[in-house]
């Protein structure tokens, strides 16, 4: 009764703990299991019999004793080689070397005794199950040989989940907003299970490593720095919370008693790059990704640290064909040899401009400025079409490391925390000067994620596992005229406001047939997101059943100022209102004349500061109900809160007031 006291205290205070806290991981296991049953010859179970368990590379042990049915069980395995000996009176002592756990897997070792005496060892060699037979889930381990060994183009361990069954890599790649796809050339997210890719979770150590809003992975460590991840497509048990195509349960590695370190460096570059067809020279093309690991004791068998790091410096050449406007076309010169009819005057009764050309005293102010922005031609013929080409050099600059320790404070006692960072400067110039449109857009971000795991060992067959963790996502997106108040320079009313820093810039002059001026709409935004992290989770052995009852609490902050539309303005122009009844006419020409057609702006008036809750309970039960069958029992309740604004600064429409 004692014992049953202590798991009741404490699950209840895990509970007191959780309630004031945050939401659902996606999947929380940073440990496997052992499970086995030891029996003599005639196929008996054999009690009482002593199992140590050893981890191989820190000297962890932890011991059992079979029980009635001869079965053993260690619910929360560090991941790691283990050398397992059974010792029974009456029998010779059995070994099996080389077990090896992997993350959120259960490693079945028998064990058949010979008779003899306990000096007497025999020695069994590990090998790896053909069949799972102690779970009914779906998935596959992606193990540290493969992660650092198989080619993948921009070296991000996500690239692997499409090895999955029922995988396809679709979604996000290296773009500005996210750092964790820096230097990638392929997609870097997967579809699984034919669920949209922002449906698949990503968990580090246990913690959430997913931005919230557009799905990004936040961290991607080193391949180097990783000990394994595995890919959980169907049947997860009830400690996974809410996902939808894949949970993907990633570790980091950990120190050992042995000293290791690595170094790395790999360089490509454009020497054996084709030129673009179009294109007067080859795009530059260099990048370099460098970095080391080093691991090892700090108290033999008792604390370990593991360090890395890792920078990326890109040169990834563009080329962009674009149209711009003639030097016929910025005087008002619109020829029939460059593809233009007849321009109409919207200001005198519609009639034709003599010469088909606008005086430059009809110029409006703003749009005779305008027209200068653009570079001049450099290709094509005489029409206003592919009649600039240039290239471009997009640089990043990525410098991120993780450091992890490792403390066994006593049999019972286990600890360990994680810190991981990743700073990126992304720079992508526009072609042809910074006023240029060609989506392009430059971003600083700095993510973090961290842990602190504490398990303890209640009793022989209770465990309890408890975690903090944080997630910070952290990118402002910016254009290239970011910081220049052009539009000021230009003459436009209000054009620049200083109580709008994103308003900075250029508008947008959008003359359909030419390339429009002005950053992307979404620029000179921020976007940002804080998961703060709590989960406990006790495991409790009893018979032939495996129980793990747990409680994960999220509190999710998250910013977004990008607004709907551009905060420089827009100002589109078509040939309408230079044409006549639809005949002739020309969007520049009206351009010229400062006639658009459609005006808009849009501001975020404030710095949005959202939070939701989210609370998760759930009970498992693995019951082993013969050594060849088990029968996995879940059920799990998870309670998402209404988002609110912190200063209460945001609201919605309520259809049923």
């Amino acid at each position: 009764m004692k014992i049953g006291r202590r798991w009741f205290s404490t699950l209840v205070l895990a509970c007191l703990a959780l309630v004031t806290a945050q939401r659902p991981a996606a999947g929380q296991t940073v440990t496997g299991r052992l499970i086995g049953t030891v029996q003599d010859a005639s196929d008996a179970a054999i009690p009482n019999a002593q199992v140590t368990i050893t981890n191989e590379d820190t000297g962890l042990v932890m011991k059992l004793t079979t029980d009635a049915r001869g079965n053993y069980i260690a619910p929360t395995v560090p991941l790691g080689p283990y050398k397992i000996q059974v010792e029974t009176a009456g029998f010779r002592t059995a070994t099996s070397a080389g077990n090896v756990v992997t993350v959120a897997q259960t490693l079945r070792v028998d064990f058949t005794m010979q008779v003899g005496t306990v000096s007497e060892n025999i020695e069994v060699t590990a090998a790896a199950p053909l069949v799972a037979s102690t779970t009914s889930e779906l998935g596959q381990t992606i193990a540290q040989r493969e992660i650092q060994t198989l080619p993948l183009n921009g070296r991000i361990f996500s690239q692997l989940v499409a090895l999955s069954p029922g995988a396809i890599a679709m979604g996000q790649g290296d773009q500005a907003e996210s750092s964790s796809g820096a230097g990638a050339r392929t997609f870097i997210t997967t579809s699984v299970n034919g669920l949209p890719w922002s449906g698949t979770t990503y968990v580090l150590d246990g913690v959430n490593n997913k931005e919230p809003q557009n799905a990004f992975i936040n961290i991607a460590p080193p391949l180097e720095a990783i000990e394994e991840f595995k890919v959980q497509t169907n049947n997860p048990s009830a400690e996974f919370g809410a996902f939808g195509g894949a949970a993907v349960n990633l570790t980091m590695r950990s120190g050992t008693n042995q000293l290791h370190g690595s170094l790395f460096e790999f360089l490509r570059n454009n020497d054996l790059n084709a030129r673009n067809f179009f294109a007067a020279t080859r795009a530059p093309f260099k990048t370099n990704q460098f970095g080391g690991t080093v691991g090892g004791p700090i108290i033999k068998n008792k604390a370990f640290v593991f360090g890395d790091y890792q920078g990326l410096r890109l040169r990834n050449g563009q080329t962009f064909t674009l149209n711009v406007p003639t030097a016929n076309m910025r005087q008002g010169i619109f020829t029939a040899a460059e593809g233009f009819g007849t321009i109409y005057d919207p200001d005198n009764g519609n009639t034709p401009f003599a010469g088909n050309r606008i005086p430059t005293n009809r110029f409006d102010r703003v749009s005779a400025q305008v027209a200068n922005l653009w570079p001049t031609p450099n290709a094509g013929g005489s029409l206003p079409v592919a009649n600039f080409i240039t290239n471009v050099s997009q640089q990043q600059q990525v410098d991120q490391g993780d450091i992890k320790g490792d403390y066994v404070v006593s049999q019972k006692v286990r600890l360990f925390a994680r810190e991981s960072y990743n700073r990126r400067t992304y720079v992508s110039p526009p072609p042809g000067g910074i006023f240029v449109a060609a989506g392009q857009e430059n971003a600083d971000s700095r993510q973090h994620n961290a842990v602190i795991g504490y398990t303890h060992t209640i009793s022989p067959s209770a465990i309890s596992e408890f975690r903090l963790g944080f997630n910070r996502f952290n990118t402002f997106h910016f254009g290239s005229d970011f910081g220049v108040d052009e539009n000021n320079v230009l003459g436009i009313p209000n054009g620049n406001l200083a109580a709008f820093p994103e308003s900075s810039g250029i508008a947008n002059f959008n003359a359909s047939g030419i390339q429009a001026t002005g950053s992307p709409l979404s620029t000179n935004g921020l976007r940002a997101s804080a998961a703060y992290q709590i989960n406990e989770a006790l495991t409790v052995t009893k018979g032939q059943h495996a129980l793990k009852f747990g409680l994960d609490a999220t509190r999710l902050d998250a910013t977004v100022t990008n607004p709907e539309a551009n905060p420089r303005g827009q100002f589109d122009f078509d040939s309408s209102l230079t044409s006549n009844q639809g005949s002739g006419g020309a969007s520049f020409a009206s351009l010229l004349l400062g006639y658009p057609n459609t005006i808009s702006r849009g501001f975020v008036n404030t710095k949005p500061d959202v939070i939701t809750y989210v609370v998760g309970l759930y009970a498992q039960d693995d019951f082993r109900i013969t050594n060849k069958l088990t029968l996995n029992i879940g059920l799990r309740w998870d309670y998402f809160t209404h988002p609110y604004e912190r200063h209460d600064r945001q609201t919605n429409f309520n259809l049923s007031d």
